[in-house]
């Protein structure tokens, strides 16, 4: 056996990408990990040890199931201890690894793959690791743990009120150019401007139409859609701001942004 303490920095172990950690602990483990950070739950750790030291792993401990920081703790606690009675030198950031952030489940992987590949071998082919699971449901689903502090809270709480906030401004939007519609509409038709009132009432039309594709768009943030909205309705403003129009307009444009 290897002791982790002499696997260094620069021996090639911590230049392995991302895609090669995750395509060997899905094939060796049998599961399906889409991103570094799930490795924060300790569960795929545990099971990675207990393939290179069959029966030193009490894997019926291992809550495949964790959700919440306390939980990956927990895992990873398990997993510490069985380093400590296999005589593994290796000292494992539990209260780094169950934060499930990116670069610290990066480089532990990285380590431990190369613990791995010098223990284990080819061993690893004959490792059922489903039946060593049992009756676990290895949902490896979230990658971040949820209810972690209430800072983290905080911050999905804001980013849920801002994209609540950001909903109403574009229904708002929406409904303001209706508004502008039928307001020129009945002010060009006191003026008898007929031909004019076409044109415009047209091209608030347009726009209207043009709002409704922006926010049925997929793959565009929220922000950017209430930016391209808001460019749209200024050149809307500013297009129908002409003779003694131009004062109501005005009032117009100062209600719909805050002006």
């Amino acid at each position: 056996k290897m002791s982790g303490e002499s696997i260094g920095m620069m021996e090639g172990a911590f230049f392995v990408s991302r895609n090669e950690i995750l395509n060997w602990i899905n094939e060796v483990l049998r599961l399906n990990i889409s991103k570094i950070e799930q490795l924060g739950n300790g569960a795929a750790y545990c099971q990675l040890f207990d393939c290179i030291f069959p029966g030193k792993m009490n894997m019926s401990k291992v809550n495949w199931k964790a959700k919440h920081e306390y939980e990956y703790l927990a895992n990873l606690k398990i997993l510490q201890q069985a380093f400590t009675k296999s005589s593994v030198n290796k000292v494992i950031e539990i209260e780094k690894l169950a934060k499930a952030k990116y670069q610290d489940n990066l480089e532990f992987a990285q380590w431990f793959k190369r613990f791995f590949d010098l223990n284990c071998g080819s061993r690893w082919t004959e490792y059922d690791a489903v039946a060593r699971r049992g009756s676990a449901d290895a949902d490896q689903g979230d990658s971040k743990p949820k209810g972690t502090s209430s800072g983290q809270n905080s911050k999905k709480t804001k980013a849920a009120d801002h994209s609540n906030l950001t909903s109403l401004g574009m229904s708002h939007a929406t409904k303001k150019v209706k508004t502008n519609s039928e307001g020129t509409k009945s002010s060009l038709q006191g003026k008898g401007s007929s031909g004019k009132l076409e044109e415009e009432v047209q091209a608030l039309q347009k726009q209207i139409s043009d709002i409704k594709e922006i926010l049925e768009e997929n793959g565009e943030s929220s922000d950017l859609k209430v930016v391209r909205i808001s460019q749209l309705l200024r050149a809307n403003v500013t297009g129908l701001k002409s003779g003694s129009d131009s004062k109501k307009l005005n009032n117009d444009e100062n209600l719909l942004f805050g002006n």
